[in-house]
């Protein structure tokens, strides 16, 4: 199965090379969007045996990340993964993830840090996810443990079995997460989720999630306008 690995990445010259390296040990296809950084990001990472593009300007995770698809798309991807630049995702748990889509019971798959795998999460990110899970829960009618994830796991092709089409998410920003939701809800895709592990880090949790929250609801918003 042609598995392609999409990895948006901002500022991450301190860790993407190892990130990648890893990923490398078992997918032969990763893609890395530098969106806009500052920094050596993408000098820490040409050399390597992956697919690289870059933004001339920072456009948002969303932006990363459907770059990263569409060109995987365009390269003959089977599967797609969505994970992060920072090392908080195991190699382990993508594995699960594509070991869970190949059985064929869902149309994406979704790593969820809520299903009995212990993370070390800060005691206010536990606070904040739990209140976007209720605000899903309550205006999407979506029962989803973990809302905010940014590991998901999807079929490409065929062409008639491609989820891509109907998650093609319109948001930049952070708001694709709670925009995916939308999309599964909408089209009646079947999603599981799955256990994982995130490695917690001074620098992960100096990310602020407040504004994921933010523009959640401003999405959330929007949707009822329309």
């Amino acid at each position: 199965m042609n598995i392609f690995i999409v990895v948006p990445a901002y500022n991450e010259g301190q860790r993407i090379k190892k990130v990648v390296e890893l990923l490398l040990t078992k997918f032969s296809n990763v893609i890395v969007v530098n969106d806009g950084s500052k920094d050596n990001t993408g000098e820490e990472i040409k050399s390597l045996p992956i697919y690289y593009c870059e933004h001339a300007v920072n456009l948002g995770q969303g932006a990363g990340l459907k770059t990263g698809t569409e060109l995987a798309i365009g390269l003959g991807a089977e599967v797609i993964v969505h994970a992060d630049a920072d090392g908080q995702h195991r190699l382990e748990d993508i594995e699960k993830l594509v070991i869970e889509l190949e059985k064929g019971n869902a149309d994406i798959v979704i790593g969820s840090r809520f299903l009995g795998v212990k993370s070390n999460m800060p005691k206010r990110k536990k606070i904040i996810l739990f209140l976007a899970k209720l605000f899903v829960r309550l205006f999407f009618r979506i029962k989803i443990t973990d809302p905010q994830s940014g590991l998901r796991a999807f079929r490409a092709s065929p062409v008639g079995a491609s989820a891509w089409p109907k998650i093609k998410f319109t948001y930049d920003d952070f708001r694709h997460c709670t925009e995916i939701l939308f999309l599964i809800k909408k089209n009646r895709l079947k999603f599981v989720e799955v256990p994982i592990k995130v490695n917690y880090d001074e620098h992960s949790c100096n990310k602020k999630l407040r504004p994921k929250i933010k523009m959640a609801a401003e999405l959330l918003l929007d949707k009822l306008i329309k």
